[in-house]
């Protein structure tokens, strides 16, 4: 099941290292992909940080797990995935929970994940904590409780209750009390010459029951004095298990404002006074709201343009101070459109909302700061007019979407690769069925005619062409990761010298290719086979980048990579002990630009026809799929490095692969074989010709049909059992391997061998093949059906022979 949900978010190719380069790069976020069914895919270390739970634990749970009881039972979960998939996105900012049953407030958003095609691939949760500035509102949004229950004139008792309710409310699992004392008494006396009468306490509220009693701390502050006249003392006491936090002690420094704003009440006796206390206050904190806000916030006057504020985040964003006044805003800066077009001082948002009234919402600007980095923002702008409408000044909001913007773009081009992993597949599959008849029929047709008949070269001019379709088949398979590796220890020095003479002769007679070893190195657990085709793709590379004289050198070394090394943009999972294979040349080098492309499938820099764009690519799965790492170091006119590190021990891919047999004859039934024909099931015409022309030839009778159900009704005809059912995979109406079941059940023991265009690795993965059974990969020539036939059918099951 693991490896299931891994492949179903494969960004192919280096799907692996695509995808850990996005969330290592997001630890501020959460951020989450799920099946559209909202089962949790991956989790990367964000959400380990931000949510307690470890990937290991969170992969395989449905997305509620991190939403309160409450919303999932009212639906809401439910309500925003299906925003999400009919809109793209769907925004929230709510209480979430974590692995402890905390609750924590968090802003983020679902997007629906699609292919090309507009297919529904899954979701992806994106969330970032925001607790702090959440209990900064509550706390805003009780003082302003609390000060209205003053401005309604509510009895002081009433008031201080309040004000205890908002501690206790503030410092979670404490228990509070106020106490006021006259400006001659001690601090536990009673205020009742200032006209308090609550009494000297108001009682703190019993401790949960079972709740180890914590430490008692208490405020002592003098509460100023109105008109010459000291006001008194306030004692504000309070018990919890831990010390308090930066949060709860301004909740205190907030209650002990509130009870200085009910005295001052009482000793000017009116409401003029209450007031001007009341907006002191909120002036105050909006002030601090407003220069600690994460968003860069700047407010203009009208008509002058003057800016009245800017916080602290507007320079930070900057990298400066901004200019004195909207007219000149963004004079001196490097902004500019998407479109890399520069931002006038006019085009400002916040200058259009001064002297157009425009509203502007969510523009995406790029501010290049004057260190060369660059941010993405996303700007607000909105006018603000007076009771005749008149506009009066004008407010603009940037917020810094870097991050943001950058997952995005990970997250669609995960989507694309993706999908064209999946075209790439089915291409693959379509190309393997047909040159399974191309170079069937053609061989048919070459040994019918002879060696000396006069056409026999053009066919084999056909069939070579059909070789080089099916070895572009191959590279697809490669680049998807779908292509069945059978590693082992290699002697990595030895192969690329028993390769040297066939590269030289690639490279060709003007160039020299020069190959060097550092010494005794351990071996390499890789096929055989795949390490060749690397080394032929990266020196047919190098031979097009480079001229007459040019040089391309092959080098091994030993290295040893560390937890914390990074190669090629992708971090070191597995250290310990590789070997390093380069492949350099003197030639033309890449700009920045080629660079970023190299193993983007299809990309070339060759004329049309000259290449297919696929070889990097499937080099790039080669060196994935076992484990390896890979980077591109190229100047223009420096030439071009490739380096490659191959893993001296076998990884978890390698050692499954390297496990049971895989071939033909693996899961052939022991015991005496069951007489009979062989029945031949394949969907495709033109291929199951072939098959049953090449098995008659060699002497079987052979029955055929067209899918499973047909042959499953002509098996139940037969009056002596099959002696072998040779089937596609991949059929309508009844798959391969649901028809082996059937034949199981009919005809215990019969042998099936399978075959599909798909490689086995896949078509086992998907459960359309069991392991280990005997299977046959299109595209196949004659010779090879018969010898994968003849493992399981002795010649003595032939007819007539």
């Amino acid at each position: 099941m693991e490896e299931r949900r891994r492949s179903k978010v494969s960004l192919a190719p280096g799907s692996d290292a695509r995808f850990r380069l996005l969330v290592e790069s997001a630890t501020e976020f959460a951020m989450i992909t799920t099946d559209d069914a909202g089962t949790i895919e991956t989790w990367n270390a964000g959400a380990e940080q931000v949510l307690g739970w470890s990937a290991a634990e969170a992969i395989g749970r449905p997305i509620t797990l991190i939403f309160t009881a409450e919303d999932v039972a009212a639906g809401v979960v439910e309500r925003e995935c299906e925003t999400a998939r009919a809109q793209g996105r769907a925004l929230d900012e709510r209480w979430h929970v974590r692995k402890d049953g905390s609750r924590f407030w968090a802003s983020g958003m679902i997007v629906a994940l699609v292919d090309d095609a507009g297919r529904r691939l899954g979701l992806a949760k994106i969330l970032r904590d925001l607790t702090d500035r959440r209990l900064g509102q509550q706390l805003q949004s009780a003082q302003r409780a609390v000060l209205e229950e003053i401005a309604r004139g509510t009895p002081l008792p009433d008031v201080v209750r309040a004000i205890v309710d908002l501690l206790e409310s503030q410092i979670a699992g404490a228990t509070a009390a106020v106490r006021l004392a006259g400006p001659a008494e001690a601090p536990d006396a009673t205020a009742a010459s200032h006209g308090v009468t609550a009494g000297p306490t108001v009682p703190r509220r019993p401790a949960p029951a079972g709740a180890a009693p914590g430490p008692v701390r208490e405020w002592l502050t003098p509460l100023g004095e109105v008109e010459g006249r000291p006001l008194g003392v306030v004692a504000v006491t309070f018990e919890r298990p831990r010390i308090p936090t930066v949060h709860e002690q301004g909740a205190v420094d907030v209650a002990v404002q509130l009870v200085a704003t009910v005295l001052a009440r009482q000793r000017l006796e009116t409401a003029l006074a209450l007031e001007r206390a009341r907006e002191h206050t909120e002036q105050r904190l909006l002030a601090a709201v407003l220069e600690q806000a994460p968003l860069g916030i700047v407010i203009a006057e009208a008509p002058s343009g003057r800016l009245w504020f800017t916080n602290r985040r507007v320079a930070a964003l900057f990298g400066r101070e901004p200019q004195a006044t909207a007219a000149d805003y963004g004079a001196g800066d490097r902004a500019f459109h998407p479109d890399g077009r520069p931002i006038e001082p006019r085009q400002w948002p916040i200058r259009r909302a001064l002297t157009r009234g425009e509203t502007v919402r969510d523009q995406p600007i790029e501010i290049e700061q004057p260190s060369g980095r660059r941010l993405e923002i996303s700007v607000d702008a909105a006018p603000v007019r007076d009771e005749q409408g008149r506009i009066v000044a004008a407010v603009m909001t940037l917020w810094d979407v870097t991050a943001i913007r950058h997952a995005e773009r990970q997250l669609y081009e995960a989507q694309r690769m993706q999908a064209v992993g999946t075209l790439a597949g089915g291409v693959a599959h379509e190309v393997n069925n047909q040159m399974t008849a191309v170079l069937g029929f053609g061989e048919l047709v070459l040994r019918a005619l002879g060696a000396r008949h006069p056409q026999a070269d053009d066919l084999r001019v056909m069939l070579e062409a059909a070789q080089r379709a099916a070895r572009v088949s191959q590279e697809l398979l490669t680049f998807t990761s779908q292509q069945v590796i059978q590693p082992r220890a290699i002697e990595l020095p030895d192969l690329v010298s028993r390769l040297a003479p066939v590269l030289r002769q690639l490279l060709g007679a003007d160039k020299t290719l020069v190959t060097s070893a550092a010494g005794a190195m351990p071996p390499i657990h890789a096929d055989p086979g795949q390490v060749e085709q690397v080394l032929i793709n990266l020196v047919a590379n190098a031979r097009d980048a480079t001229t007459t004289g040019d040089r391309v050198t092959i080098a091994i070394s030993e290295a040893a990579l560390c937890a914390d090394d990074v190669v090629g943009g992708r971090p070191v999972e597995v250290p310990g002990t590789y070997l390093r294979l380069v492949v350099s040349d003197t030639g033309h080098g890449m700009d920045a630009a080629t660079r970023a492309r190299v193993f983007e499938p299809f990309f070339t820099t060759r004329r049309i026809g000259q290449g297919t764009g696929l070889g990097l690519p499937s080099v790039y799965g080669i060196v994935m799929k076992h484990g390896g790492h890979l980077a591109v170091d190229s100047e223009p006119g420096a030439g071009t490095t490739v380096t490659v590190y191959w893993p001296t021990t076998p990884g978890p891919l390698q050692r499954a692969a390297a496990g049971p047999a895989t071939g033909a004859a693996a899961g052939a039934p022991e015991g005496p074989p069951a007489a009979g024909a062989v029945v031949v099931v394949e969907d495709e015409p033109v291929v199951r010709e072939l098959v049953v022309r090449t098995l008659e030839a060699e002497g079987f009778r052979v029955l055929s049909a067209t899918d499973g159900e047909a042959a499953r009704a002509l098996l139940h005809d037969l009056e002596a059992p099959p002696a072998l059912v040779v089937t596609d995979a991949i059929m309508p109406r009844m798959n391969g391997r649901q028809l082996a079941v059937a034949v199981a059940a009919a005809h215990p023991g019969v042998p099936v061998l399978y075959m599909s265009g798909y490689p086995r690795e896949d078509v086992t993965r998907r459960e359309l093949v069991p392991a280990g059974a005997p299977y046959l990969q299109k595209p196949f020539t004659p010779d090879a059906l018969v010898r994968a036939v003849g493992e399981l059918l002795p010649v003595t099951r032939r007819e007539g022979a």
